[in-house]
């Protein structure tokens, strides 16, 4: 049986221009050695931090400090957990603030995903009681406090949980499995600051730099060979267009997205990734020197006819280098990626009771959802039935911008794309529209202006009803009220 952990919350999230990063340098051997911590971001090269990977089972404490959540002294830790596992913690806030952390991704009732409404305050505890029912892939943990994710998003409460993979494909943490968490910060005087105006809350709050895994502008050397890249966008409104380029752009092998792998590996030469989202890819590196890019794209954000994004000194949609990486002349491991992946995802529902439709647009200065918004935190604005599946049509409006909508405690089977803008559909793999990112299990799924994105969403059953959050995961859109409860009935 295993004990009661504790997941502790200390400190003052709320310090505006106060972000730490607590880094673990890369070594060839897969040990995590811990590296200074910082307070500010500089433009000097570094090696690429890692986060420590520790079992979740082992953690007696947790702490979520000022700068971010804590294990042992390990700063935002990578929880390994495996599908069965019984995962007992306990949240104690001693943040000046409410806070409540989020499980992004699992399968688990309303009050272990933690709505909203079960927010702790100051001094409040809050236990978590679970067991582990989600496929092997990359997951998130953040706070969720309504009004208040943002902030303490950004300044550093978040991390990765990975549910380990039962017939493994021989990569190693931290030595060919490798983390790539992107996150932009706005920099002033050469510290972070989260300082939105009205208009980076309508439009979403974005950097003049990125950061992967807390590092600016990061070199980092490996030896040539297979390596498995956990793409994470971990921005509140940044949308990427990754690339990774050396003398030509590179073909990454698309393996997983965000719950879990593909039926088959996606030769891919670019991904559109927005906040929230993951995509696992596999490349084979020879020597030589690679940039991780962001390619140009559109961002479009001038589709409401007149509101633009505010310039923070790094447009979005424009093309530069998040990180370089040199390839050495010595060996790594080269590994063989099957034609079939182990762990396919399983098909979608052949049964659906309602279809229903969801229009995404701005009303005003408010961003609605069928013209809903999140007025009252238990009130549901949507009911469906346990145990049944829906198609659900989600809409965006052409006067809009891209909202990445994210749906709490199911996943997306994403069934088709209509109307994608052409630098969305130049990227499509069938027939139906979709993106190579779709070909999998999804949470959080990106809707351009204009388009429509069908999916489909079987529900589970519960012995009492459930309130779901379903919102935009731009940051700013959510705690805008952009967020809606469907309710499970029994």
């Amino acid at each position: 049986m295993i004990s009661r952990r504790r997941l502790l919350a200390v400190g003052a999230a709320a310090v505006v221009g106060a972000v730490f990063y607590g880094v673990y340098k890369l070594a060839p051997d897969g040990e995590y050695a811990p590296a200074k911590t910082t307070s500010t971001v500089t433009n000097t090269p570094t090696n690429l931090p890692l986060p420590q990977a520790v079992r979740a089972v082992d953690i007696r404490e947790i702490m979520a400090v000022d700068h971010g959540y804590m294990a042992g002294g390990v700063v935002n830790p990578v929880l390994l957990v495996r599908r069965g596992e019984d995962v007992n913690v306990e949240l104690v806030n001693s943040l000046g603030e409410e806070t409540i952390i989020h499980w992004h991704g699992f399968r688990v009732d309303w009050r272990n995903d933690a709505h909203p409404s079960f927010a702790v305050k100051p001094g409040g505890r809050y236990k978590y009681s679970f067991t582990v029912r989600n496929r092997p892939g990359t997951y998130i943990y953040h706070p969720h406090p309504h009004g208040l994710t943002a902030a303490q998003f950004y300044r550093g409460l978040a991390g990765l949980v990975i549910v380990e993979e039962e017939k493994r494909l021989g990569f190693r943490y931290g030595v060919n499995d490798i983390p790539l968490v992107l996150s932009d910060k706005r920099v002033r005087g050469g510290r972070v600051v989260y300082d939105p105006t009205h208009m980076d809350m309508l439009m979403g709050f974005l950097g003049d730099v990125v950061t992967v895994n807390g590092a600016a502008h990061p070199t980092f050397r490996l030896p040539q060979g297979t390596y498995r890249f956990r793409l994470v966008n971990a921005s509140n409104a940044r949308l990427y267009n990754l690339a990774l380029v050396g003398r030509e752009v590179v073909r990454m092998r698309l393996i997983a997205v965000d719950q879990g792998q593909l039926e088959k590996p996606v030769e891919v030469k670019s991904l559109f990734i927005a906040p929230a989202e993951r995509a696992e890819v596999v490349v084979d590196l020879r020597p030589g020197v690679y940039e991780l890019k962001n390619l140009p794209f559109d961002p479009m954000h001038l589709e409401m006819g007149g509101h633009s994004m505010p310039s923070a000194g790094l447009e979005e949609g424009a093309e530069y280098t998040i990180a370089r990486i040199i390839v050495g002349e010595e060996k790594g491991e080269h590994l063989e990626v099957p034609p079939h992946l182990p762990d396919p995802p399983p098909p979608p529902p052949e049964r659906f009771g309602k279809k229903r439709t969801f229009r995404l647009s701005l009303q005003g200065m408010q961003w609605v959802i069928n013209g809903m918004f999140w007025d009252n935190p238990l009130r549901p604005h949507v009911e469906v039935n346990g145990g049944e599946a829906e198609v659900w049509e989600i809409v965006n409006d052409a006067a809009s911008m891209p909202h990445p909508m994210h749906l709490h405690g199911f996943p997306m089977w994403v069934l088709e794309r209509r109307n994608s803008p052409p630098q969305v559909a130049a990227q499509a793999v069938d027939s139906r529209g979709r993106l190579p990112t779709d070909l999998g299990l999804k949470d959080t799924v990106l809707v351009w202006p204009g388009e429509a994105v069908v999916v489909a969403v079987e529900f589970d059953k519960f012995n009492e009803p459930q309130l779901f959050p379903f919102h935009c995961h731009n940051l700013e859109h959510e705690d805008g009220g952009m967020m809606i409860n469907i309710r499970i009935n029994i």
